[in-house]
């Protein structure tokens, strides 16, 4: 979550300079998207709906992936897919650093938004490890850590943005030290996950289900759990996008 935070303050920036470099093929893409939305031809409303677009693409994989790595970490256990995601975080944020395009750019978002969904894997392995009394306070603490993620990421990769590298030839992205302190960050979390976390899953009987979960929702029996989740998704919906804007 600190990762992910950290470009929230440099974001308008960041795109301010790739539009600064000229013709690219996927900013082009995004700002006839942004055209077809508002045709007005004001640069701060299309600088405005480019931030949305890219903003929401991490997100939106989030949504897609989180319950796909949960599902298949019920079949090959909870570590092996923390780690594959891990490194996939840190190989998006190496990617973010060397994104001399907007074009780079937009994939690290596609890449560390994919794995960012793995945060349903945490959950699901702390649920593994705590009994149903103590299981809120471990769910407490991993959305301690998401608040302390968001709380900590934007000043420091505001801060980090105003250093940069003196008279370097290669192709980086705008704001590098603050790239490279999200890679930092990333690749401790690897770390971590390789050498301290033990796997708490013990395989069991396995029921069949879809291939995301997202497609079980009409054969759900308790209707409860079903408005329950709606009223969720309503309220998470409604919260990032008022935080974003």
């Amino acid at each position: 979550m600190m990762g992910f935070s950290i470009i929230f303050p440099i974001f308008p920036e960041i795109l301010n300079h790739y539009n600064s470099l000229g013709k690219d093929f996927i900013l082009q893409v995004f700002i006839r998207v942004a055209h077809f939305i508002s045709p007005s031809n004001d640069f701060a409303v299309i600088t405005v709906l480019l931030g949305g677009i890219s903003g929401s693409i991490y997100s939106f994989l989030q949504f897609i992936f989180a319950p796909l790595w949960g599902k298949i970490s019920d079949s090959v256990g909870r570590k092996p897919i923390l780690i594959f995601t891990s490194f996939g975080n840190l190989l998006g944020y190496v990617i973010w650093l060397l994104s001399g395009s907007f074009s780079t750019f937009v994939l690290s978002r596609l890449i560390t938004g994919a794995m960012g969904g793995n945060i349903s894997v945490a959950s699901a392995s702390m649920a593994d490890s705590t009994t149903s009394a103590e299981r809120a306070k471990g769910m407490g603490i991993i959305g301690a850590g998401i608040g302390l993620g968001f709380i900590f990421g934007p000043p420091i990769g505001g801060l980090l943005s105003k250093y940069n590298f003196p008279d370097i030839h290669l192709s980086l992205t705008v704001f590098p030290f603050s790239a490279l302190f999200a890679i930092s960050i990333a690749l401790l979390n690897l770390i971590f996950v390789i050498f301290l976390f033990d796997e708490t899953y013990q395989k069991g009987t396995q029921t069949k289900k879809k291939f995301h979960p997202f497609l079980e929702i009409a054969g759900l029996s308790n209707q409860k759990i079903l408005s329950t989740s709606i009223i969720y998704f309503l309220f998470m919906f409604s919260f990032s996008g008022f935080e974003f804007v």
